[in-house]
């Protein structure tokens, strides 16, 4: 796969079978499915308030008219957009561990299921990064959000009583981890950085150190 996000390039390593529009006819995918990939490509790449609904119409092969059919305004097809790839993102980053890990076992796992995301989903990393703090998301988009921050946080917690974590803010961990992530996943997309395995690597063991006692 690329490293450059490309507008036309939108389909993720793992992406569910609907969303997968190189291998789907358009023909063969519903309406709602391709009004939400179109709108996923344009929210990531030119931003949510610079986009107007009939943008999405077209790129989706529909009427203005359809998009209102499904979502009853762009507000809400935001946020069903939202939810589905927070949901999904929460899905795999936060799955269940194995039992018997330590804090440092459970922090690799945690940032290795991070950095999967962020190269397999591009696209979708930049979308849920401009829109985490929107005013425009609704209870249960904000609630999509804060599984993860308290997810985290609560692993932190434990690292610190555990005395494997340094006494600090379990928010300060949290930027640290997801700023990185993020400045990794701009990386990327512009080609200065391949986010191979090695990379990766050096990425955990850099984090690690910023926070262990």
């Amino acid at each position: 796969m690329s490293s450059e996000v490309k507008p036309d390039a939108i389909v993720p390593a793992g992406a569910p079978a609907a969303l997968q529009a190189g291998d789907v006819p358009d023909g063969a995918r519903s309406k709602p499915e391709r009004i939400l990939d179109a709108a996923l490509v344009l929210f990531a790449t030119q931003g949510y308030h610079a986009t107007a609904v009939p943008e999405i119409a077209r790129r989706a092969g529909v009427a203005t008219g359809t998009i209102y059919r499904h979502f009853e305004t762009k507000d809400v097809l935001l946020n069903v957009l939202y939810q589905r790839w927070r949901g999904e993102f929460n899905a795999q980053v936060l799955a269940p561990l194995p039992d018997g890990l330590s804090v440092r076992e459970m922090f690799g796992v945690h940032w290795r299921r991070l950095a999967a995301w962020i190269r397999d989903y591009p696209l979708q990393t930049v979308f849920l990064e401009q829109h985490y703090h929107k005013p425009l998301l609704d209870e249960a988009s904000t609630r999509a959000e804060r599984a993860y921050l308290d997810a985290f946080r609560a692993l932190v917690r434990t690292g610190i009583a555990s005395g494997e974590i340094r006494d600090l803010s379990p928010a300060l961990a949290v930027a640290l981890v997801r700023g990185t992530a993020n400045d990794m996943a701009k990386l990327c997309g512009d080609g200065d950085l391949v986010l191979d395995d090695a990379i990766v690597a050096q990425a955990e063991a850099s984090l690690w150190d910023a926070v262990k006692a």
